[in-house]
């Protein structure tokens, strides 16, 4: 992705450590269709940085969150929380060295 340039991806990592906060605190406000798109960014931005565990909790929250009737997110937030949590860890591990 970054041609092995650790500064670029670097700030690809920073961006990605920026967005998954930004689209967590959303989804975890937002009615279930909207949370399913937030899902969806994050899913594939998560994808694109190798942070599979986020990207399959984000793509499970989406199923979930589009499901019709009512549905209980809580749960698949918190998996999608914890995968964020571990990202960012090793995000930063990796800015750091």
């Amino acid at each position: 992705m970054t041609g092995g340039d650790r500064v670029t991806m670097r700030e690809v990592l920073g961006l990605f450590d920026l967005q998954s906060d930004l689209l967590l605190s959303r989804i975890m406000s937002e009615a279930p269709k909207a949370a399913a798109a937030r899902a969806h960014t994050l899913a594939d931005s998560a994808k694109s940085v190798g942070a599979s565990r986020v990207a399959e909790a984000a793509s499970e929250l989406e199923a979930l969150a589009l499901k019709p009737g009512p549905v209980m997110l809580s749960a698949a937030v918190g998996r999608l929380a914890s995968a964020v949590i571990e990202a960012q860890a090793e995000v930063d591990s990796y800015i750091r060295s």
